[in-house]
């Protein structure tokens, strides 16, 4: 349960870092994220 608490908020606070990022940021961070999924 915390662990999906800690999902949650940081979906919240990505989601938010996305809306305020420019576009070749968020590219940047999406990358990220899915290199550290694999």
């Amino acid at each position: 349960m915390a662990a999906n608490a800690l999902n949650g908020d940081f979906d919240t606070a990505g989601n938010k870092a996305l809306q305020l990022a420019p576009l070749n940021q968020q590219r940047q961070m999406i990358s990220r994220m899915l290199a550290a999924d694999q």
